[in-house]
């Protein structure tokens, strides 16, 4: 059920419920009336219908102030302020409607007339008690709505980050990268042993990290960085001056957590339709920036408008915006810009406090 519904209309089993319950203290209503013997029989069955039958309806309509107060940027005297104030027109509504619709029905009965009169004090505090258990009822509905879709993104969060674990692992254990890679430092034992010893090295480690980090949890951006350097030290061979890597990333940004391997499949987009398809040299450009809120990554790479995209394996670019929405639960954290010559990833990474 969709959490903005009114959970007593949302269905005929709910609307049953909701009338029964009514109905029931309607029962409870007569026989108090009866306890007290002073009226007859329909007189006390009528009381009783007509104070549920408005306290019901008002019920039902205090659904749309409580939905109203907790959208969880009001401040707390606020919240407190307007269940006072809603909870006073209630029972002033549900007893100038009562007593209006009783003392007319029944102008001649001796003596009904004082009762209504007396009987505000005790019908106040009966209705503002009515009041708060209608309240808590609808406050324990909305949080077991809230419950239940956390479970369901969790869940959700928990199937996409398996099948993008798959996904990865396919794109780093895919035999041309393994075969590039391999084949580069290959070329390099023969023109340069050292450097051939420090892609191996890197090529190592690229490994360790993507299979020793799940992707559920989190690390540093300094990690991600790290990790980010071995792979484009390894693209580099093959590329040579045609990729160039420029990073912008205050000190206090670099210790501030993202979800990890998130920034990977970025980079791979940006070689695979920046370099790979031009001759000339591409600029891959990560900016950063933070407060204690908040970390905001912008990737940005040169490409060439003509070249028709080509589809890539792998994590798409749309996968990281539902990886992202899903783990922090909110929308539009992955932003996508393109110019004539530039395309750019922009991420918005929240941080806990």
């Amino acid at each position: 059920m969709d959490n903005s519904r009114h959970p007593f209309l949302v269905s005929r089993k709910n609307i049953l419920l909701y009338a029964s319950t009514w109905i029931l203290l309607a029962g409870v209503h007569v026989m108090l009336l009866l306890w007290r013997g002073d009226f007859p029989l329909y007189v006390t069955i009528n009381e009783a219908l007509i104070s549920t039958f408005f306290l019901a309806l008002l019920g039902l309509a205090l659904w749309y102030p409580v939905r109203f107060m907790d959208t969880g940027r009001n401040h707390l005297l606020f919240i407190l302020a307007g269940y006072g104030m809603s909870g006073a027109v209630m029972l002033l509504l549900w007893l100038t409607l009562t007593h209006f619709f009783l003392r007319n029905f029944f102008p001649g009965i001796q003596g009904y007339h004082v009762y209504l009169n007396e009987s505000v004090g005790w019908k106040v505090v009966g209705g503002a008690l009515v009041y708060l258990i209608i309240l808590l009822v609808y406050y324990l509905t909305m949080t077991w709505h809230r419950l239940r879709e956390k479970d369901r993104q969790e869940a959700r969060l928990e199937t996409l980050i398996k099948e993008s674990e798959l996904k990865m692992l396919r794109s780093q254990i895919n035999p041309h990268f393994l075969f590039n890679s391999l084949n580069s430092i290959s070329a390099l034992t023969l023109t340069d042993p050292g450097k051939a010893r420090d892609m191996v090295v890197r090529l190592s480690e690229f490994f360790r990290y993507s299979l020793d980090h799940k992707m559920e949890d989190e690390s540093t951006l300094e990690e991600e960085l790290h990790h980010i350097e071995n792979y484009l030290a390894m693209e580099q061979v093959r590329f040579g001056e045609r990729l160039v890597f420029t990073r912008e990333i205050p000190g206090r940004c670099i210790k501030m957590k993202l979800p990890n391997l998130i920034l990977q499949p970025l980079f791979e987009n940006a070689v695979k339709h920046g370099v790979y398809q031009s001759t000339e040299q591409v600029e891959i450009r990560l900016t950063a920036r933070c407060d204690e809120n908040r970390l905001r990554l912008m990737l940005s790479n040169h490409y060439d408008p003509d070249v028709p995209a080509a589809g890539r394996r792998g994590i798409g670019l749309s996968n990281i915006a539902q990886r992202l929405e899903l783990k922090y639960g909110q929308e539009g954290l992955m932003g996508i810009e393109k110019d004539e010559r530039i395309f750019t990833v922009t991420l918005l990474i929240p941080q806990s406090s």
